[in-house]
């Protein structure tokens, strides 16, 4: 029973629940009410940061390659993405995204940028996003987008905008293992995946482009939403 996906799934979001529970009530007593914005940014934003964070996401492929995947985490992830069930999809792609950007981005960042410098405060944050997932294999790609998303944060102050952020990234990874898995039956790296060095590369160059592109349009227009903002 509980090794059932929904019975996962309640569990996640009862743990979270309390752990949030509690670290809203000291972070209100300490600096004041807790109030995240839920308020969604612009779709122009919110597509520019689909695409940086598509660009990222592949951008960090070979650096995990790097990391061989333990063999108990290898069977967690076919055990979870195997297993065609809409409860295991709902932990993975929604429950997760929002429970761990409310605690990580809403209170732990929110809470360092009240303390440290902005860079400080985001890297830390990232490195506490990658240690949360407590396997190295998983770390690098959680840091690089922990510090995407702790810069976006930084400037938007939206969480809605890192929920998005964390939602396509576990969208991207979940939809891949419910695609290969039933071909596959084991964790394959993209590049064998494709199994043409040449293909990979290119995959890579159009992720350097696509993230470096939507991340200068996306700085430039949070910088002209500043200066509007500050009524300059």
């Amino acid at each position: 029973m509980l090794g059932h996906p929904l019975t996962m799934l309640l569990s996640y979001v009862a743990l979270f629940a309390v752990v949030i529970y509690i670290a809203v009530r000291k972070k209100s007593r300490s600096e004041g009410q807790f109030a995240p914005d839920l308020a969604p940014p612009s779709p122009v934003l919110m597509l520019l940061i689909m695409f940086t964070t598509i660009g990222i996401y592949f951008l960090v492929d070979p650096l995990v390659d790097l990391i061989p995947m333990p063999a108990f985490i290898e069977q967690l992830f076919l055990e979870l993405l195997g297993d065609e069930n809409i409860w295991a999809l709902i932990t993975v792609v929604i429950a997760a995204p929002v429970c761990e950007e409310l605690l990580l981005r809403g209170i732990v960042l929110d809470g360092l940028l009240q303390h440290y410098r902005p860079w400080k405060a985001i890297i830390w944050s990232a490195f506490f996003f990658g240690l949360y997932h407590l396997n190295p294999w998983q770390f690098i790609p959680a840091f690089a987008l922990g510090i995407f998303m702790g810069w976006i944060y930084y400037r938007t102050r939206s969480l809605l905008a890192t929920i998005f952020i964390h939602f396509i990234a576990n969208g991207l990874g979940a939809s891949l293992g419910y695609l290969l898995l039933p071909e596959t039956d084991e964790m394959v790296p993209t590049r064998q995946l494709i199994g043409n060095d040449c293909l990979y590369l290119l995959l890579l160059a159009a992720a350097l482009a696509l993230a470096i592109v939507s991340l200068v349009i996306l700085h430039k227009r949070l910088i002209v939403k500043e200066h509007l903002r500050r009524g300059n």
